[in-house]
Order: structure tokens, then C-alpha cells, then sequence
């Protein structure tokens, strides 16, 4: 997908390959990367103004993705962020709920401005991955290597089940956190 926008009324799924290098996915049924599909998003800014399931392996190296209010991005499959920039619209409402994995794995800065929904894992290996709205979660988040996990002025809550490790985690000040599960830096 180029430039162009993708629509339709039913449900889609994908289930082997998709390109996403500018464009904008605009459907009123719920799309799907299905399982063992992959799908590689980098070129020119995008808007993502749709319901969308990743059960795949997306592969993101760079450019913005925009998500309007009321948009969710379930990934209960793998996110592997290689470049920067920002997922989101900040203060929008929109939701990004993991459910699987989300490595950041290259690039110097990441911005997540959707309200950040996590009961998977996140593990940030390079770079910084930046929460930027607020984030609920059972799962983990964990820096490793250089990575940085950063929690930005908002509102954060690490409810019981939630685990928080590595060597560099950060809370800005402005912003409130509510560490009720495991916190191991």
C-alpha cells in the first residue's frame, strides 16, 4: 500500500504479505494480519483509521502511524520497531493493546501516544521506547542492552502481575505511576 487508501465494509484478513510505505487503511470491518503473515511499514507517514488485529510478525522501520479517536490496534502476535518516530495521535483516545510482543530492537527514539494497553511483553534491546499517554499493565516491560523504557508524563498503572526490569527505566516527573507488581531495576 503507496499513497493510497485502503476501504471496504467486511472483515479482511491478510494472510501473507503486506507493504506499507504511505497511505492510509480506512475500512468499517476489522482487519487482520493473520498468523504467519508479515507485514513491513516504513516509507512515508500513514493513518491508520481502522480496527486492526496482528496475529502476524510486523517488522516497523520508521515514519509515523497515525491512529485517529476511537481506533484499537490489538497485536497479539510480534511488533518489531527498528526506527523512529511515533505511533499515535496524543490525546486521542486511540488504543494500542499488546497482547503479544513488541521488541525495539534499532533506532534512537520510539513515541507511543496512543493510551498504551499491555498484558504481553515489551522488551526494548536499542534505543528508547517513550509512553506518552497513558499505560495500563499486567504484562512486562524490560530494557536490555542500551534500551531504554520510558515512562512519560502521564498516567501509569503497573497493576499486581505486572513486571518491570532491566538497567534503564525511566519515570518522568509530571506524571503519576502506580507500581503495584514487580519493580526490578
Amino acid at each position: 500500500l503507496q499513497g493510497r487508501t485502503m476501504n471496504g465494509d467486511s472483515d479482511l484478513t491478510i494472510s501473507n504479505q503486506l507493504t506499507w510505505t504511505g497511505g492510509t487503511i480506512q475500512r468499517t470491518g476489522l482487519t487482520t494480519l493473520g498468523a504467519g503473515a508479515t507485514w513491513t511499514i516504513g516509507g512515508a507517514n500513514k493513518n491508520l483509521s481502522s480496527d486492526f488485529r496482528n496475529e502476524g510478525t510486523i517488522t516497523w522501520t520508521g515514519a509515523s502511524v497515525s491512529q485517529p479517536p476511537g481506533v484499537t490496534f490489538t497485536n497479539v502476535g510480534t511488533i518489531d520497531i527498528q526506527g523512529d518516530d511515533y505511533w499515535g495521535t496524543s490525546g486521542s483516545g486511540a488504543v494500542l493493546d499488546n497482547q503479544g510482543t513488541i521488541n525495539k530492537s534499532a533506532g534512537n527514539i520510539t513515541y507511543i501516544d496512543s493510551v498504551f494497553q499491555n498484558s504481553g511483553s515489551v522488551d526494548v534491546s536499542a534505543g528508547t521506547l517513550q509512553m506518552r499517554a497513558s499505560t495500563t499493565t499486567t504484562g512486562s516491560f524490560t530494557s536490555t542492552g542500551s534500551g531504554v523504557v520510558y515512562f512519560g508524563n502521564a498516567t501509569h498503572d503497573l497493576q499486581v502481575n505486572s513486571v518491570v526490569s532491566g538497567g534503564n527505566v525511566t519515570f518522568a516527573g509530571g506524571g503519576s505511576a502506580s507500581v503495584l507488581g514487580t519493580y526490578s531495576v
